[in-house]
């Protein structure tokens, strides 16, 4: 069996906070193991958040001592995006409530836990993440109601910092994207893409969505969730075109029929 780690925001997440039905909101990787029968996937998308996130995420899994990774596929998340520790518990999101309102000390539990939320998909797992970290976007909180008139001063701060003449939340998506190969050594094949621009190295020009609108003819809604006030992210519809697309048809795919 090879198994495989999925990293990304919720363009890869298999719920969505808020949605009762976690079926209902499926991730494009829960189709890689239906049509490889020797693979095992292991989703640790979590909603709203960014680079900074999904580089500690790569460390932690590089440690993980129950699984070890034949491959690791990252979605990359908006350049605008960062994350910062939570202070308190958040309006209306309840992944992070959860964390505030458990036992463990926001300050000494792991960012990370080896554990997994039962599927409906074979050898298709939902990783859980508690942690302590709170994602904004632009100039707004990404999806999040919040209370404390500090947090968005120090968001303020972060989008006013610069380093060689771009915003740092662009430097460190950039830096981050360069260390990438580094991890090589760690995994088989690490490959990464993304959402919103170009940045990719399994092969393809443009960004999932562009491929999507290059299929559709520019209208891909009734591939979205537009039906539940949400047009920015896919329904399972789409979350499937996809995996078919722009994942299967790619060096992922490629490398994905290699093993089998």
């Amino acid at each position: 069996m090879k198994y495989i780690a999925v990293i990304g925001c919720s363009f890869t997440a298999h719920d969505c906070p808020g949605d009762e039905n976690v079926d209902e909101w499926n991730s494009w990787s829960q189709y890689i193991p239906q049509d490889f029968p020797n693979v095992e996937v292991h989703n640790y998308g979590c909603s709203g958040m960014a680079a900074n996130y999904f580089d500690t995420l790569l460390k932690s899994l590089t440690h993980f001592k129950h699984y070890k990774y034949d491959a690791v596929i990252i979605q990359l998340s908006s350049a605008t995006r960062w994350a910062l520790p939570l202070e308190t518990p958040a309006e209306n999101y309840i992944r992070y409530n959860d964390f505030w309102n458990s036992n463990e000390d926001p300050l000494t539990s792991p960012l990370i836990i080896e554990h997994e939320i039962p599927t409906n998909v074979d050898r298709y797992k939902h990783m859980l993440d508690l942690n302590s970290l709170i994602t904004f976007g632009g100039k707004n909180i990404t999806g999040i109601k919040h209370s404390k008139l500090v947090v968005r001063e120090k968001l303020s701060y972060i989008n006013s910092l610069v380093q060689g003449g771009l915003p740092l939340t662009k430097r460190y998506l950039e830096n981050f994207i360069n260390t990438i190969p580094m991890y090589e050594k760690y995994f088989n094949k690490i490959f990464y893409w993304s959402a919103f621009d170009h940045a990719n190295n399994i092969g393809k020009d443009c960004s999932s969505f562009d491929e999507l609108k290059k299929h559709t003819n520019t209208d891909y809604s009734k591939y979205t969730r537009v039906d539940k006030g949400d047009p920015g992210h896919l329904n399972r519809e789409g979350n499937k075109l996809l995996y078919q697309i722009y994942i299967k048809d790619s060096a992922i795919g490629n490398w994905l029929e290699g093993i089998n």
